[in-house]
This record gives C-alpha cells, sequence and structure tokens, in this order.
C-alpha cells in the first residue's frame, strides 16, 4: 500500500461505499432501479455500484458438487 493511503486510514479515512450506501443502493436495486441509476444517485462509479449490489456466492464455481 501507499505511504500516504497508509496514513490516510490510520487517521480513520474511509475507502470505498460505507454500510448505509450499500444498503440504500441495494434498496433502490430492489425497488427497479438500474444499477448505472444508483451510481448517479449515489455519485459513485458504476462498477461500485454494480460490484455492492450483486448477489454474494457461497461458494465458488470450481467447489459446487456435481449434479
Amino acid at each position: 500500500m501507499a505511504p500516504r493511503r497508509i496514513a490516510a486510514r490510520a487517521r480513520g479515512m474511509w475507502f470505498g461505499p460505507s454500510p448505509n450506501q450499500v444498503a440504500h443502493a441495494r434498496q433502490l436495486v430492489n425497488d427497479d432501479f438500474k444499477p448505472a441509476e444508483v451510481a448517479r444517485l449515489l455519485k459513485v462509479h458504476g462498477a461500485t455500484s454494480a460490484l455492492s449490489v450483486r448477489p454474494r456466492v457461497q461458494e465458488h464455481l470450481w467447489q459446487l458438487p456435481e449434479c
């Protein structure tokens, strides 16, 4: 990690979306907003919005049992 990033974290700076933003984004997507619209509303990058609202995958594909 870069020294400035380490110093910022030591001061308590938050990197990435806050838990409240993630919950709000998920609620908006559940209310039929597109991830791109959610990103504009929350003033974050579209990839950040899409990643925060995607369903959590519990297992990796290579670990799934065969049917």
